[in-house]
């Protein structure tokens, strides 16, 4: 009989460590426009909160005041990108939907796993 091969945990810290990333640049646009940074992004910065039950859907819900709701520009007080609105939201929602994929992957309850 074979040896069963020892569990690889890289793929999951590889996947975690770019979500980690994107979570932050999303993060660095919410404060970089608005000056604040949102509620939602800064419970994901840390493992346990990440992992948190009270995070589900934060990174697939579209209601109001989440961050697929999020829109921005002039008329809700945000201050313009150098790449100009379209630009930015268009990068925001890349960002986002990767966050959300990679969330996914991970089987975290932003991504809608309970």
């Amino acid at each position: 009989m074979g040896s069963t091969p020892a569990c690889d945990d890289s793929g999951v810290e590889e996947i975690e460590t770019r979500l980690v990333e994107v979570l932050g640049q999303l993060r660095a646009m919410q404060v970089l426009a608005s000056g604040t940074s949102h509620p939602a992004l800064d419970g994901l910065t840390t493992p346990a909160g990440r992992r948190a039950p009270a995070t589900l859907n934060w990174l697939v819900a579209t209601a109001s005041g989440t961050l697929r709701d999020r829109w921005f520009c002039s008329e809700n007080g945000d201050r313009e990108p150098d790449e100009g609105y379209a630009s930015f939201n268009v990068r925001w929602g890349t960002l986002l939907t990767e966050a959300a994929e990679l969330a996914a992957e991970l089987r975290l309850p932003a991504a809608g796993y309970a």
